[in-house]
């Protein structure tokens, strides 16, 4: 082997993606056989068996637990602070205390988790002691506290005895022992080829069964874009904190109740106003770039003094005004309260309480102080700042235990770990407040709401509870028509907020445009809306058919305009548009303004354009749900029909532009044995008499599903639509004719594209129904002659007979479409290579 394909291949087994991918799978299986070991035992052991079901001590539960337990151990004896010899230091504990004690070098055992495990977890470290140490085990062993070494649901560890097989056990060791356990959980750069605690957040997805995982909707946000989501809340946080004042107003109201809107209190006669002490780009350049600016002006400093040419002119790379006002910036990073209501396994609050002992730390040149201390910093903010909930507990038990790992790294004294039992906790936030609210201004609201809720459709969630569904819809205002969970998750983090609070959420793109989520953008409109990413570009959920956005968004009135980003990789801007927040609330379709600039111009140039529901008689599905199972039922072949009435039934995969493939490519929907399904008039007359007219009228059939919208010209009303299709009716038989030309052409699937991007599903086809063909931006036909020349095209296209006379025609279509519609040649040229782009 050459030394380059060698050195590759050295590379390829020990990237960190590599090492993570592995040991999913191995910590996967060392699941499944405990949890099997445990329901078997229980299945043989009645006091067991009996003593779970008193506590409500689930298997899975218990599996996921213990094995956290361990993993947890094992970070610790990393750091040396297991099996520490009496009177010696913390740090010098052996690194294989774990398989010390499964040697029996430390303690004699029958059963290794009855007689070693239990007693370590939940009386040596769970208890304090006389300098910690531990005699069972002749050592010293810290006290945590903490909430993770307690038993499970409170059950009865002392008189019930759980004897697992202690090879389970030397598996569970064997295995870990083949990894570098590290508690360092850095900025998405870091490759440390190592087992962190945000794999463990990534192996909690894995955990899950196929069908469970995506019933609860779980999937993990990469770091880079748990990073911008976590940095972008901190700058709209302490641009709110610092820069919106109390002021006292003139002529103060009298007899005036507070008023939303002008954030006035007649009782103090102040109102809150935005008076720019700290400019906001300088709290960005701070957060995003201040840790690294310090490093620089440090390394500057000490070299000019070295070579003593320092002459105190030294230009400081942190911001004057972030110098200026150290000492509240400080004040509002301590005192931050944040919350995320679907924890998950805590990437988020991980990654706040990164951002803000990072930005502390920065401080730390212009403030005094001894306990400024990494350690003290993510300790305050874990006791102080971070909530969050989720409905799985193991889950809930991850996210701790990333918290209490990242103390870890910074301490090399044990103390107790801060108590997170009423903090980050096991509950459904969109019922209830599931937090503490004794103290910690909670009562106000939070100042950050930061997630990535669960990504559960409608059909999803009727299927697992009907009942919670319709709960939740009589709660949220937004739970309006096929409503996704993300949606009333968006209302809940808005309604959590202070009266200056940030949301960050990462979300379907489907809130750009689906009708159901038209609600929730309106709730949305009300808010300032900072800044829309969109990622449906960008492979982030590898395991998912999901194509997220990120939302921000906060509740005061900044007066600025929302930022509308495209991006092309997960920290790569493709483009930046910016739109007023008056268009963003009276528009229906936030989709057309993520693009490049010349499609967004584009995209509004035609908006501009009266819809095509203006002039057309009617737009409409061409069945319900109900009539679509009764055409299965009553459909026939045409030799039974004989002389007749009938109709020929045309659904999506039967409907080409211009062209009906009736007889030729039937769909799965109509059953199997009818390669020309038709209808007869008698039947038909079992719907209801509307469906007979719309089948004997002329009409436009367009498909259901598809890249670009196809549309079939009925002339003579023989045909039937099917449900997935809609159909447009019209008197003027030139006007239909004409519709059809522009619903073909290139001008308008560009359109459907990119004002409808994020409805695509798989594949890249869209669900194209009335809702969207009612919005075709439509020129009038009137008496021009390329409108008359279109009608005669389509006319014939409809009767060609081969693929290259088609493509002539529909060539000329398009030409005659670009001219009527008044398109530049360079709107054309994006047109036409935003077509080939989408075929590639």
């Amino acid at each position: 082997m050459k030394k380059p394909e060698a050195e590759k291949l050295i590379n390829d087994t020990f990237t960190r993606e590599t090492v993570a991918k592995e040991f999913f799978e191995q910590y996967k299986n060392l699941y499944l056989r405990l949890k099997g070991a445990i329901g078997e035992y229980l299945t043989k052991d009645a006091i067991t068996r009996v003593e779970f079901e008193a506590k409500g001590v689930k298997t899975p539960d218990f599996a996921k637990r213990l094995l956290g337990q361990i993993v947890f151990l094992y970070f610790l004896q990393r750091k040396g602070w297991l099996g520490v010899t009496k009177g010696r230091a913390w740090g010098t504990g052996p690194k294989d205390f774990l398989q010390r004690l499964y040697d029996r070098k430390l303690a004699p055992y029958n059963n290794f988790f009855n007689d070693i495990l239990e007693p370590l977890f939940y009386e040596a470290l769970a208890t304090e002691r006389t300098d910690n140490f531990y005699q069972r085990f002749d050592c010293r062993i810290p006290f945590l506290n903490g909430g993770l070494f307690e038993p499970i649901c409170g059950y009865d560890w002392v008189n019930t005895d759980i004897l697992l097989d202690n090879a389970i056990f030397k598996g569970i060791l064997e295995v870990f022992d083949l990894y570098n356990f590290t508690v360092r959980e850095e900025e998405p750069l870091d490759k440390e080829v190592a087992v962190d605690p945000e794999m463990l957040g990534r192996v909690f997805e894995n955990l899950l069964p196929e069908n469970e995982r995506k019933g609860s909707g779980t999937y993990y946000t990469p770091r880079e874009i748990v990073q911008y989501m976590c940095q972008e809340s901190l700058i709209n946080y302490l641009d709110a904190k610092l820069n919106i004042q109390p002021q006292p107003i003139e002529d103060p109201p009298q007899c005036k109740v507070f008023s939303e809107f002008t954030k006035v209190n007649p009782f103090t006669a102040y109102e809150e106003v935005y008076i720019e002490r700290v400019p906001r780009q300088d709290l960005a350049e701070f957060i995003y770039h201040g840790e690294v600016a310090q490093e620089h002006e440090a390394t500057a400093v000490v070299k000019s003094q070295y070579e003593k040419i320092y002459t105190g002119a030294y230009q400081s790379k942190i911001p004057e005004n972030i110098r200026k006002f150290a000492t509240e910036i400080d004040e509002a990073l301590a005192n931050v309260k944040i919350c995320d209501p679907a924890i998950g396994s805590g990437a988020f609050p991980v990654g706040m309480m990164n951002e803000i002992v990072r930005a502390r730390s920065v401080l730390n040149a212009y403030l005094g102080g001894a306990s400024r201390t990494s350690y003290e910093f993510k300790r305050h903010a874990i006791q102080e700042s971070i909530y969050g909930a989720d409905l799985e507990s193991s889950a809930v038990d991850i996210a701790k235990l990333r918290l209490w790992l990242s103390l870890i790294v910074d301490e090399d004294d044990i103390k107790p770990l801060p108590n997170l039992e009423y903090k980050i906790v096991t509950g459904n936030s969109l019922l209830g407040f599931p937090f503490d609210t004794s103290g910690f201004e909670l009562n106000q609201g939070f100042d950050i709401v930061i997630a990535n809720p669960p990504y559960v459709d409608s059909e999803k969630m009727v299927k697992l509870d009907r009942n919670y569904r319709e709960l939740l819809k009589s709660i949220y205002a937004s739970a309006k028509g096929n409503w996704d969970l993300f949606v009333v998750f968006i209302d809940k983090g808005i309604s959590l907020l202070n009266q200056t609070g940030t949301l960050f959420y990462i979300i379907p793109n489907k809130l750009l445009a689906a009708p159901y989520a038209a609600a929730i953008r309106e709730i949305i409109s009300n808010q300032t809306i900072c800044e829309i990413r969109d990622y449906s570009c960008a492979n982030v959920f590898t395991s998912a058919n999901v194509y997220p956005i990120v939302i921000g968004l906060t509740k005061y009135d900044f007066k600025r305009d929302p930022h509308l980003v495209t991006m092309s990789d997960t920290n790569k801007i493709m483009s930046d548009i910016t739109v007023s927040k008056e268009t963003l609330k009276q528009d229906k379709n936030w989709n057309k303004y993520f693009g490049t600039q010349q499609e967004v111009e584009l995209l509004l140039k035609l908006k501009t354009l009266e819809n095509l529901s203006n002039y057309v008689a009617e737009i409409t599905a061409a069945a319900t749900v109900n009539e679509a199972y009764l055409i299965k039922e009553i459909v026939c072949e045409e030799s039974l029909i004989g002389a007749e009435e009938s109709f020929k039934l045309i659904n999506t995969g039967t409907i080409d532009p211009y062209k009906s493939l009736w007889g030729i490519n039937q769909t799965q929907y109509i059953k199997a044995k009818y390669k020309k399904p038709v209808v007869s008039s008698r039947n038909l007359e079992k719907m209801n008499k509307r469906r007979k007219e719309q089948a004997s009228f002329p009409k436009l059939i367009i498909a259901g599903m598809s890249k670009s919208i196809e549309c079939f010209h009925d002339m003579k009303g023989e045909y039937l639509a099917g449900k997935s299709t809609t159909v447009v009716f019209d008197n003027s038989p030139e006007k239909l004719a004409y519709i059809c030309g522009l619903f073909n052409s290139r001008l308008i699937s560009f359109w459907l594209n990119k004002s409808y991007n994020s409805l695509k599903m798989a594949g890249g086809y869209i669900n194209v129904s009335n809702n969207e063909l009612k919005q075709v931006p439509f020129k009038p036909l009137h008496e021009s002659v390329d409108g008359k020349k279109i009608i005669e095209l389509v006319k014939s296209a409809h009767i060609a007979k081969d693929d290259t006379t088609l493509s002539i025609l529909i060539s000329k279509i398009d030409q005659l479409v670009y001219k009527i519609y008044g398109l530049t040649p360079e709107e054309i040229a994006l047109i036409e290579g935003s077509e080939i782009e989408a075929e590639e």
